[in-house]
């Protein structure tokens, strides 16, 4: 298991380097870099599946890295929120997934796969798919 905190701060150093489309992040936004990462993450996963035929290796490597960001979201919620249970946690992240699945498809159901801001997150799939987030640094292949 990789140490969560130093794949954080992996994290944190990709998402300054990475710039995040309007709906991922805004000025002014308060959510957490973990959360921001999750968002980014999982954007770009909507994007990619509808507007892109990534290769199965990418998407592997996507996966991959989508799990560890998840369960550091997930361990971060833990710590934020001590009164929920892991389950209630999931239940959040899955609704958090649920209403960003909906903005993408509306954002690429009213501007097409064209739209810079889809290009933007089908760029950032690769990026994503890319990270080496099991290395101890948390840097990128």
């Amino acid at each position: 298991m990789p140490d969560f905190k130093r794949v954080l701060i992996g994290l944190v150093a990709a998402a300054s380097i990475v710039t995040a489309p309007a709906m991922a992040q805004s000025p002014g936004d308060t959510r957490a870099p973990t959360v921001q990462m999750f968002d980014n993450f999982f954007l770009s996963l909507v994007a990619v599946r509808l507007c892109d035929n990534p290769e199965q290796r990418m998407m592997n490597m996507f996966t991959r890295n989508l799990l560890i960001v998840q369960e550091i979201t997930v361990s971060y919620f833990q710590n934020e929120l001590p009164d929920q249970s892991r389950a209630q946690i999931f239940d959040m992240i899955n609704n958090r997934a649920l209403a960003l699945d909906q903005t993408i498809k509306s954002t690429i159901a009213e501007n097409g796969c064209t739209d810079p801001e889809v290009i933007n997150l089908v760029n950032m799939f690769d990026v994503h798919a890319r990270m080496d987030l099991l290395n101890e640094e948390g840097g990128s292949q």
